[in-house]
């Protein structure tokens, strides 16, 4: 007879639940539990379409995920069982027919009770369930977000199975890394707005008095055009003084020289 264990880790499901010896299936991802019969996986894909959708898709993206498979492993694995049974109890082979196909009737039955029992439950916590997806991507490493592939478009951050073991730690440790970052980003700028503040003060100190020192040339140049104005006025003046001076002198010559 087949090792039910070995049968339920070749599906893709197991990846994301646990199961224990009571015919219960535990999710890693909002840990819940959840009914199971034999190798039935049926509703805890139903939970996993339902509640994990992103997940779900994801891994349906990256080819992870068979559905034709999975039921067809689930047909076989039943059927298997039985004639396990069957050859143990050596009944004809007729029987074995007949038994067969009860057992697959009674599994389909099963499974759509089973479906619709798990719909109805995710139909009442669907929205108490909606946790961030972040935690599932969470790695040993310092940086396990950037650790991103793109498939066919869609971002997938999901490289490596999901982890049972608590993100808390590793999320406060990347947030604190971040804040970090952040500080001494802000530092930087900081020094960097600094610096260009006291280069433009500069620049404004060289500019006044540039433009003090254009000033005093200008006043400078002024002044002196004055001071050349009124030395000019003065020749003109002194050199018409000048000349009345020889004009009074050539009347008062002509004046001595008639009365000789």
């Amino acid at each position: 007879m087949s090792n039910p264990r070995s049968s339920r880790k070749s599906s893709f499901v197991w990846n994301f639940f646990d199961a224990d010896d009571n015919e219960k299936a535990r999710c890693r991802i909002c840990k819940r539990f959840f009914s199971r019969k034999g190798c039935c996986t049926s509703g805890l894909i139903t939970h996993l379409k339902k509640t994990h959708t992103e997940i779900f898709l994801l891994h349906l993206n990256k080819g992870l995920v068979s559905l034709d498979g999975d039921k067809s492993d689930d047909i076989k694995k039943e059927p298997s069982e039985s004639n396990g049974t069957e050859q143990v109890n050596k009944k004809p082979k007729a029987n074995k027919v007949a038994k067969r196909k009860r057992t697959e009737n009674d599994s389909d039955t099963s499974d759509g009770e089973q479906s619709s029992e798990d719909s109805t439950d995710f139909r009442e916590d669907e929205e108490q369930q909606k946790k961030p997806i972040e935690q599932m991507c969470l790695q040993e490493d310092e940086y396990p977000i950037i650790n991103i592939e793109r498939t066919n478009g869609i971002v997938n951050p999901f490289l490596s199975p999901p982890s049972s073991q608590s993100s808390t730690p590793q999320i406060e440790a990347l947030l604190t890394k971040q804040l970090q970052i952040q500080a001494k980003m802000y530092k930087e700028v900081k020094e960097k707005l600094e610096q260009i503040n006291s280069c433009v003060k500069e620049s404004e100190r060289i500019n006044r008095k540039k433009y003090r020192l254009k000033a005093q040339k200008l006043r400078m140049q002024k002044e002196e055009l004055k001071k050349k104005e009124l030395h000019r006025k003065e020749m003109h003046r002194l050199r018409l003084l000048e000349l009345d001076i020889l004009n009074r002198k050539n009347v008062q010559d002509q004046l001595h020289y008639d009365q000789l």
